[in-house]
């Protein structure tokens, strides 16, 4: 699923600035502690914004 499509399922109403706000801070947390010599081909950041935003749409 891409992320466009997760984006289009959150409320509305939810306030996204936050939400927008909480992920950039996980997605940094974990570029900082990963190394890029692990030899991953998937960006950390791209791949905790579609972890969390899966998360947030099943909720609903």
């Amino acid at each position: 699923m891409k992320i466009s499509e997760l984006i289009d399922k959150l409320d509305p109403e939810e306030n996204l600035y936050a939400i927008v706000v909480d992920l950039a801070q996980k997605a940094r947390e974990l570029q900082t502690k990963s190394k890029p010599s692990e030899g991953k081909n998937v960006n950390p950041v791209i791949a905790v914004l579609e972890e969390e935003l899966a998360k947030r749409t099943e909720k609903k």
